[in-house]
């Protein structure tokens, strides 16, 4: 069995460099930009494994729960601070000043955009500094190595989940709204078609995070004590409703921002 610490420390190195590179490259090459953005997707693939797999090892089983909150509350502020921080961020600075596609084009490259180089470098120097607290960790022991060969331990998970309807129905319809999603990465031809400025940016990618914290507010209040699958169900099919309507003509030039 694989040190996941040790493949955590790697991945964000990797990670780390790889976001250097696509950073100070001078020049417009666009695919350079696809093959690191494809590779950094590899990398988030092994990262996100890890790094769940970490926490069971640095938190106490008495204490797993209050840090499993703990670390999804962490992860929904940042994603909801992260997007509205880089609104104000480009509305100071002017980054986005204009239509984005349009500076590349006459400059040639993106770190001639004002602000840009700067913001990226700021970006990485925060992701340098917080491989320090995770390269201090020490990885525990292995306590049982898995000796089954690996397409053995796969075809067991499988199996396990099918024959679990509880769980093959969360991770179908995780599978769904993940699908859904997708539609935040259309959210820069938003921006560039209905002229937006950059705080409306920095709010409309910061929805899905407030959205998230409104939620888990929400259940708080009133958990899903009763028939919490036909709930589930139902916000799943609003939250694809809420897509469909945006990308729709006459809606998604109507966008009641600030």
């Amino acid at each position: 069995m694989f040190d996941r610490l040790y493949l955590f420390r790697w991945w964000i190195i990797l990670s780390i460099d790889c976001f250097f590179l696509t950073a100070f490259r001078p020049g417009l090459d666009t695919e350079f930009y696809l093959r690191t953005d494809f590779f950094g997707g590899v990398l988030r693939a092994f990262i996100s494994p890890s790094a769940f797999a970490l926490l069971g090892q640095l938190t106490p089983r008495e204490h797993y729960p209050n840090a499993t909150s703990w670390s999804s509350m962490a992860f929904k502020i940042g994603s909801v601070v992260g997007p509205l921080s880089f609104g104000a961020i480009n509305a100071v600075m002017g980054i986005l000043s204009g239509s984005p596609i349009d500076m590349v084009r006459a400059s040639g490259s993106v770190t001639a955009i004002p602000g840009v180089t700067g913001s990226m470098f700021l970006i990485f120097l925060v992701e340098a500094l917080l491989l320090i607290p995770v390269c201090i960790i020490k990885a525990k022991p292995i306590l049982k190595k898995a000796k089954e060969p690996i397409l053995q331990s796969l075809s067991l998970g499988v199996k396990f989940i099918l024959k679990t309807p509880a769980l093959l129905g969360a991770q179908a319809l995780d599978m769904f709204t993940v699908l859904f999603g997708g539609a935040v990465a259309l959210l820069p031809a938003f921006v560039e078609i209905h002229r937006m400025t950059e705080t409306e940016y920095g709010f409309l990618r910061a929805a899905p995070g407030i959205g998230s914290i409104l939620t888990l507010i929400l259940l708080a209040y009133l958990p899903l004590n009763t028939k919490p699958g036909k709930k589930l169900l139902w916000c799943c099919a609003g939250f694809g409703l809420s897509i469909i309507v945006l990308d729709s003509p006459g809606i998604s030039t109507w966008h009641p921002l600030p």
